[in-house]
């Protein structure tokens, strides 16, 4: 009698397991699907843009697979960072993100070359006066080395030289200490811009980045030497020291005009989930 009950006890418990196992595959494969759908979602806003380089009419092409994407467990949102680039280097970032949560859209996007203009169907919403690209004072540092290895190498170091402090969140917001990934989310060369070896560094909170540093090795009158820029990501306030001593400071920007470098838009309610082909500008 003993020995039935154990076996019936067993068939119940595995049974029972059974309907586990296949909600923790469904689980897994809602989550993928939730993903792919994010991601297509975030490739066609960026597509509905175009972004030409004034001075030359050359039109910037936009990677379409993203630099990086995130998770912010703090503020809940889902995001990408997308790249422009004209010859391989990079003139505009867009960081871009659905909040599940609180089912908005969001974009951040500095244009990192000057004579930008964005446009929407063929109407230009975006023109900013100047490049959000601070140039900082590196040439005192070791001359780029000759192979590519020791080059990361150097990038490396040069981006983990600065410490930037994010100001982050509503009202006066709380002080955060941003995180360098040390792997460049993105590295290139350009023969036309006589560039020999680039990098684009991400400082995060959390996983979203918040800011960018960009290293490069740049050939002039015979001689390679290291150039480095910093940009915001973010619209809040940003203080980047170098060695002890501030080199890059900007304030929190609430509505940034349409010639200002930074440019944030925002959107809801966006339709959720993701059934409808509608994307928009300004």
């Amino acid at each position: 009698m003993i020995a039935k009950l154990r076996a019936l006890v067993c068939v119940v418990l595995a049974g029972l397991a059974i309907p586990q196992v296949v909600s923790a595959d469904s689980d897994a494969a809602d989550q993928e699907t939730g993903n792919e759908q994010h991601l297509e979602y975030l490739v066609k806003r960026q597509q509905a843009y175009t972004l030409e380089r004034v001075s030359d009419e050359r039109i910037a092409v936009l990677q379409t697979s993203p630099l990086f994407r995130w998770d912010n467990p703090i503020s809940g949102a889902r995001g990408g960072v997308f790249l422009w680039t004209i010859d391989e280097r990079p003139v505009a970032m867009t960081k871009c993100h659905v909040n599940d949560r609180k089912q908005h859209y969001v974009e951040s996007s500095v244009f990192l070359s000057d004579s930008l203009l964005l446009k929407y169907q063929d109407q230009t919403i975006w023109r900013p006066k100047e490049s959000a690209l601070k140039h900082v004072s590196v040439e005192r540092d070791s001359s780029p080395v000759q192979s590519s290895v020791g080059r990361l190498v150097q990038m490396r170091q040069l981006a983990a030289d600065f410490a930037i402090e994010d100001t982050w969140g509503e009202g006066d917001g709380e002080p955060y200490q941003l995180r360098l990934i040390p792997r460049p989310l993105y590295r290139y060369a350009s023969k036309e811009a006589g560039l020999l070896d680039g990098a684009v560094f991400a400082f995060v909170q959390g996983t979203n980045p918040e800011a960018v540093v960009i290293v490069e090795a740049i050939r002039r009158n015979n001689q390679v030497q290291w150039h480095c820029g910093i940009s915001r990501l973010t619209g809040y306030a940003l203080t980047v020291e170098r060695n002890g001593n501030v080199v890059y400071k900007v304030p929190k920007l609430n509505h940034p005009d349409h010639q200002n470098s930074y440019r944030h838009y925002w959107e809801k309610p966006i339709p959720y989930p993701f059934q409808s082909e509608k994307t928009s500008g300004e």
